[in-house]
């Protein structure tokens, strides 16, 4: 079993047993004496010392404690130091990096490779503690006992981390997810869940590589420049030079094999973002793109894209149809054909069929067929028993389908694909509405929502939940329930504190019936964790809730509001701008935005209001709030007051508890959603989020930037999106007469550049996959835009 000896918290340093550096007094010493630096050593020093902060000293008196020690240690923990980032400078107890230090360099010495590695390799790929910015923690003890004995017979550090790749995921159990809980998890999170991104997975091999002595590092591209995605893999030193391979993707014929070779080819040099990127210790340099925390760059690179594109890539003229099959939430290898609906006067098309990636497949990693733009084709897979077939229609641009063999089909919903794109041209109201009652009719399609709803609870892949549920007041005649949503306090806190809160939530909102009737839900945290309501796996978790009261409780998917208080209020802060198009109305009490997760600009269109005590100034809150609302009031005024509807409340005198907002209901209930928005502004914040009221990401990724807007096509003009754009190659617009004139065309103007102008042709199968998904009427759409960036 593996075990974590000491896990160092960025917010709660660790306290070394080690001898070295502690108790040692540096005194005024200076610090060329303490490590017998050279000038331009010590400048560099002298400047990490100095963004130590009050820590230098402690700094001071470890680097002295370990040159005594020994004099190759010392200049080891100098070469650290100097290139730290300042979070652990500032963090980090030096006594724990000099013991860490003493086993890397016993690592390096004991390798049988030893002679291929030299000390800057050395200093470079095996003496850091960490890759990205990925907790810290103590994982080479464990790592080296575990998986040394792996690779004793090896005589090159190349051959090493083969074995390493072959057998690390297999011993631990960890294989590639989605479910994760994060991109960037340290190695002992990964191991617990058994499951990580590729990121996470790089992390885990590239650490395991270092702790039996093997030169490794991350290597990555924070977007690819010809499809949307990312991908993070290692780099290990094999003696004679940098070789690459996929973490958890073992290849037998060698290194440089892997699924992205032919991706990595359009890697563009001198672009951070678009380049292929490896990690380095040494500052001054590039930085490394980290995709969930775009506007970080602290973590040191060095651009290699020359080894992995060194020749232009010859266009074939041809666009990808990039497949993906699902059945039961999870990715399936089916095999799948695609049929040629039409033909071009150059070429006869035919089938082209291939095999679909798995469960355990990075989500970049897709069967591909290239196609004519222009044609027509039908996508068909069967896996198992499971078949299924989808019109594909003319494909003008590169795109990702997503086949799920476990949904419906458009000819069920809407009795026959021909009466039914009849029906979507000629009456878009009635076909949406045939097809949602149909889609609310399948009992198989819902059999799962059934029964965790007999249950009183909410799954996803990664989460459970329970809850409570109680109507309030009488339903409006011939209208659904009114979805109340309500987070309790607590958060990271034993399961008695966090349930007993869970309880206090069930009652803490006072019951207004006059208000009209609504469904009133007590959410219990999926965990007790500090944020576990409001990580990266919150709003699926919203969506499947959403989707269950929908289907089994008659609720208004236009009008579900939520609202919480301390932890509960994060949540808000979190959920509401991750997917604002979800709620007619998010409300905050005793909390603040969390960096790195709430974007304020998200909120263009969502009625926000928020309310925090002047007291209350642990963690920030008060200031936060405070800074939140300014920023809010700039946006508004920037938009002439069209934009941003936030209601902000300070409670002078007031501390965190005891806040005036126990009858908030009836005000939330009176707000509603904004149906069809003309204006969006979305930065996503993670990978799991695809959709922004009528834009649609097909492969979804952090840190892409969308301004957008619509204006509907009047007498001699046609209809106009315009687009700003940034950290994403391909975005859809998911339209129908609501939003635009459909017997008109649609100009679409993309960071300023020409219009392009696009027909729109209502489609039932758009119709139907775009109900499917989202579950509501409101965001169901009939014409699909594919915007080539």
């Amino acid at each position: 079993m593996w075990t974590i000896a000491i896990v160092v918290a960025l917010a709660a340093p660790l306290q070394s047993p080690s001898p070295i550096g502690a108790g040692t007094e540096s005194g005024s010493v200076p610090t060329a004496v303490l490590v017998g630096a050279a000038d331009d050593e010590r400048s560099a020093l002298d400047a990490a010392l100095e963004r130590a902060g009050d820590r230098a000293e402690a700094w001071r008196a470890a680097l002295a404690a370990a040159a005594e020690f020994d004099p190759d240690l010392g200049a080891d923990l100098r070469f650290l130091v100097e290139h730290m980032p300042t979070r652990d400078l500032l963090e980090l107890e030096p006594s724990w990096v000099v013991r860490d230090a003493m086993l890397a360099r016993e690592a390096w010495s004991q390798a049988p490779w030893h002679e291929q590695v030299p000390l800057e390799m050395f200093r470079d790929a095996i003496l850091p503690y960490a890759n990205v910015d990925e907790p810290r923690e103590d994982w080479r003890p464990e790592l080296r006992a575990r998986f040394l004995p792996l690779v004793a017979e090896c005589t090159t550090p190349g051959e090493a981390a083969q074995v390493l790749n072959r057998e690390v995921f297999a011993a631990l159990g960890v294989k590639y997810s989605t479910k994760r809980r994060r991109a960037n998890q340290a190695p002992s999170e990964t191991i617990e869940q058994g499951l990580a991104s590729c990121t996470g997975l790089s992390i885990l091999l590239a650490d395991a590589c270092r702790a039996v002595g093997v030169p490794a590092r991350l290597a990555g591209i924070g977007a690819w420049p010809h499809k949307n995605g990312n991908h993070t893999w290692i780099e290990v030193w094999d003696g004679e030079a940098w070789r690459f391979t996929g973490a958890a993707e073992y290849d037998a014929n060698g290194l440089d094999r892997a699924w992205f070779v032919g991706d990595a080819r359009h890697a563009v040099k001198g672009d951070r973002l678009h380049a292929v990127m490896a990690v380095t210790w040494r500052s001054g340099g590039g930085s490394f793109h980290l995709p969930w925390a775009p506007e970080a760059a602290w973590v040191n690179g060095v651009d290699v894209s020359d080894r992995y594109a060194p020749d232009e890539v010859v266009d074939d003229g041809k666009v990808a149809v990039r497949v993906r099959v699902w059945a039961n939430g999870e990715r399936v290898e089916a095999d799948a054909t695609i049929l040629p609906r039409s033909r071009t006067d150059e070429v006869d098309l035919v089938p082209l069929d291939g095999r679909s990636r798995g469960a355990t497949a990075d989500m970049n990693d897709m069967l591909e067929f290239r196609v004519e733009p222009g044609t027509r084709w039908k996508l068909s897979a069967k896996h198992g028993e499971l078949t299924r077939e989808l019109e594909l229609g003319a494909v003008t641009a590169s795109r990702t389908v997503d086949l799920d063999l476990t949904g419906g089909s458009a000819e069920q919903s809407l009795g026959g694909q021909e009466v039914a794109e009849d029906l979507v041209r000629t009456d878009p109201s009635r076909a949406r509405q045939r097809a949602w009652d149909a889609l609310l009719a399948d009992e198989a399609a819902h059999a799962d929502l059934v029964a965790d709803h007999a249950a009183l609870r909410v799954r996803t892949n990664d989460r459970v939940s329970p809850y409570t549920l109680k109507k309030v007041g009488e339903r409006p005649d011939g209208e659904r329930w009114p979805l109340v949503i309500a987070m309790h306090g607590g958060g990271g806190a034993p399961q008695e504190v966090n349930d007993q809160q869970w309880r206090h939530m069930q009652i803490y909102y006072v019951d207004h019936p006059e208000a009209g009737g609504y469904l009133y839900l007590a959410l219990r945290a999926p965990n007790n964790e500090w944020n576990g309501v409001y990580d990266d796996a919150i709003v699926p978790l919203f969506q499947r809730l959403i989707r269950q009261m929908v289907v089994c409780e008659n609720a208004d998917p236009t009008r579900v509001y939520t609202l919480g208080y301390s932890h509960g209020g994060y949540g808000a802060w979190v959920i509401g701008p991750k997917a604002p198009d979800l709620f007619a109305g998010v409300h905050s009490s005793a909390a603040a935005p969390t960096d790195g997760e709430t974007r304020l600009e998200n909120l263009a269109n969502l009625p926000f209001s928020f309310m925090v005590g002047e007291l209350d100034t642990a963690y920030g809150r008060f200031e936060r709030s405070e800074a939140a609302a300014a920023r809010l009031a700039e946006l508004r005024a920037e938009s002439d007051g069209a934009l941003y509807p936030f209601e902000y409340t300070m409670v002078a005198g007031n501390g965190h508890g005891g806040l005036p907002d126990r009858d908030l209901l009836p005000q939330l209930l009176e707000r509603r959603r904004v149906q069809a928005p003309s204006h969006l502004v979305w930065t996503t914040t993670d990978d799991r989020i695809a959709d922004h009221w009528w834009l649609h990401l097909p492969e979804p990724v952090s840190g892409a930037r969308i301004e957008a807007t619509l204006s509907r096509g009047t007498a001699g003009k046609p209809n106009r999106v315009e687009l700003t754009v940034s950290g994403t190659e391909r975005v859809e617009l998911l339209l129908d007469e609501r939003h635009v004139d459909l017997t008109r065309p649609l100009e679409v103007v993309v960071n300023g550049g020409e219009p392009t102008s696009y027909e729109l042709e209502p489609s039932a199968a758009v119709l139907h996959e775009t109900l499917a998904r989202r579950m509501d009427p409101d965001h169901a759409a009939t014409v699909r835009i594919e915007v080539g960036l």
